[in-house]
């Protein structure tokens, strides 16, 4: 008998489900990475005279003056009366959890950093940089981005400060109520006056890009799928930094959509209880508290991500009163679960949540035991591999059965290889007799993948993971291996595996599947480290 080519027909399916694969995952992250899979385009000139316009006003004012060019530029096509004329006016907040600033300009929030939390270079972040739009510009009856409104400010305590404004015949009065150690602030709204005309209040909160910063090195064949350059000759960290995302949860539903810096969606939701915007591991939310639902938008504006509130107003003259919590920090689920048990939601744990959370509080938990998010990720492994261990030693049983038979199978598979009806009954009647069933060695695996699939998400979005050192090279788990030494182990790993299991795979088969410890490190290569431990 001659010997099996290489390229049977079984093989060619193989090579084919690859391909498939392959083109499906391009066509995925085309879809949800778009900036990352295409360079920026060059801006034109009227955009760069824009630039350098700008850049050089914040040269030769404070940082704050820079912001408030933004804002004018943002109010200049607003129908309002008029923007804000007299000087800028600020109240800080400072506790050692968070630095909040809140603008008299549009009555908004400039400025928050995160002392817990650090940004490229090691300095605190800054979730709401002071050149950006801020959180909380607060307008009436007009769509264009922005607020005309130059509000009082007056301290009522250390946490609570009240802002005063008028437009178009209303005032506003809004309360914040700042919590020193949860990121949330409580919003109270009232609007009062004779004007009938305007009928809504808008609250706009803007995610800027994250700041680019250097690439880690040469990445692998795949790096460019995760790794992009701009025009300037950066490299961004990644494509999952250089992404943000709207959550909205809306009466029944609730909808996650990714923006990216060039593929930025416009969206409006009725009826909405909660709405955020913000990257993988930071988010900026709002939870209604009010009796009257608000619409909320996503809205593109330049290379902001913006999520718009609007509750109607009273058309009787009357005033109305709108309550909110904003929160602006990191997506902990413990956090966010603070301002509303549904605000967790707001964590991408994937469609195995329900998986996904106990064992998020498992790593918690042995973290606590080992202070090392590197070990407790690994020993969350050894346990989980634990607990699945009942289903692996069945599929084991099954495989190393249909390994015994294998001779007898070939034998029947060449006895009737012309008549392929008389042949299934002959294998099916082997299997019978020796109490196999070609299932289990598939069946265990397939229950397995839920708990695996759910772990692989936990790894990937938890923010205990962002710039948590494991040891030697490793200094950020939520970073690739810069000497890719990790995925290169795994794959080794996975090899020896391939080894040590029982195979009942031909020889072409067992080729195929000698190639996926090899492909698999070069997926594995440009995603965080923690992945791979």
């Amino acid at each position: 008998m001659e010997p099996k080519s290489g390229f049977d027909r079984n093989t060619i399916v193989a090579l084919v489900l690859c391909g498939v694969i392959w083109f499906a995952w391009q066509n995925y992250l085309e879809r949800k990475y778009p900036a990352a899979m295409h360079p920026t385009s060059a801006p034109t000139a009227d955009q760069t005279t824009d630039q350098k316009a700008v850049a050089q006003q914040g040269a030769s004012t404070p940082d704050h003056k820079a912001a408030v060019a933004l804002m004018n530029k943002m109010s200049q096509d607003a129908p309002s009366s008029a923007t804000p004329k007299g000087p800028e006016k600020s109240w800080s907040f400072d506790s050692p959890a968070w630095k909040v600033v809140v603008s008299s300009y549009g009555g908004r929030i400039s400025e928050v950093v995160l002392k817990k939390y650090n940004g490229a270079e090691g300095e605190p972040l800054e979730l709401v940089r002071k050149e950006s739009p801020g959180l909380l510009v607060t307008h009436l009856d007009h769509d264009e981005p922005g607020s005309s409104i130059d509000f009082n400010i007056k301290e009522i305590s250390q946490t609570e400060v009240e802002l005063t404004g008028a437009d178009g015949g209303k005032t506003i009065r809004k309360t914040l109520t700042l919590s020193p150690d949860r990121y949330s602030i409580d919003v109270k709204t009232e609007v009062s006056g004779q004007s009938n005309d305007v009928k809504a209040l808008s609250f706009d909160m803007a995610a800027p890009a994250p700041k680019p910063v250097e690439s880690q090195g040469i990445g692998s064949v795949f790096s460019q799928l995760f790794n992009s350059s701009n025009n300037s000759g950066q490299h961004r960290l990644a494509a999952a930094a250089d992404i943000q995302e709207y959550f909205f949860s809306f009466v029944n539903k609730t909808e996650r959509i990714p923006s990216t810096t060039t593929s930025r969606p416009e969206r409006t939701f009725d009826q909405t209880f909660f709405a955020s915007v913000g990257s993988r591991y930071f988010t900026t939310l709002v939870f209604n508290r009010s009796p009257q639902l608000p619409i909320a938008k996503a809205i593109p504006f330049g290379e902001f991500s913006l999520l718009r509130l609007t509750y109607p107003l009273s058309t009787d003259g009357s005033s109305s009163e709108t309550h909110f919590t904003l929160y602006a920090g990191p997506k902990e689920i413990s956090l966010l679960q603070q301002v509303d048990q549904s605000a967790g939601q707001v964590m991408d744990l994937g469609r195995f949540s329900w998986i996904a959370v106990p064992i998020l509080k498992l790593m918690k938990l042995l973290f606590e035991v080992f202070k090392n998010w590197g070990v407790a990720i690994i020993a969350l492994t050894i346990l989980v591999r634990l607990v699945t261990a009942p289903f692996s030693l069945m599929s084991y049983r099954s495989m190393k059965a249909m390994q015994k038979i294998q001779p007898e199978t070939a034998k029947i598979r060449e006895k009737y290889k012309d008549n392929p009806t008389l042949m299934n009954q002959e294998t099916m009647r082997l299997w019978k007799e020796n109490k196999v069933n070609p299932m289990g060695g598939c069946l265990p695996i397939l229950l397995q993948l839920p708990v695996f699939w759910a772990l692989y998400t936990v790894l990937q979005n938890s923010i205990e993971l962002y710039h948590a050192p494991f040891a030697l090279w490793i200094r950020d788990l939520s970073l690739k291996d810069p000497y890719y030494v990790m995925p290169v182990l795994m794959g080794a790993t996975m090899f020896v595996q391939q080894k040590m299991t029982p195979s009942t795979a031909d020889p072409a088969q067992a080729r195929m599947m000698a190639i996926m410890p090899v492909f698999l490190t070069l997926f594995m290569m440009s995603l965080p480290s923690g992945l791979t431990l």
